[in-house]
């Protein structure tokens, strides 16, 4: 696995059939200083502050980054849409 630096476009070179896995990261006891820098797990007494973002192709290439809460919608919806993926994958212009 590979950082891909918090850049959601070098996701798609792993072409459209990759599936991407969240996983919380960066545990904490709470929201010290900033309560939008870290969520609840699960509405439990868990928080993270990170996510790990996982791209994984059934050939078994993955790649990965850690993103902080904050940005991680701004991530989501950065990453390539999976029809362009394939376009771009495929040749097809």
């Amino acid at each position: 696995m590979h950082d891909l630096d918090h850049n959601p476009a070098a996701f798609a070179r792993l072409g459209a059939e990759a599936q991407i896995y969240l996983r919380p990261s960066g545990f904490v006891d709470g929201p010290l200083m900033d309560p939008d820098a870290c969520r609840r797990l699960a509405g439990g007494a868990v928080w993270f502050s990170a996510v790990h973002v996982i791209a994984r192709t059934q050939a078994g290439r993955c790649a990965s980054c850690l993103v902080p809460v904050p940005g991680i919608s701004a991530f989501l919806e950065a990453l390539p849409d999976p029809s362009a993926c394939a376009r771009s994958t495929s040749g097809d212009t």
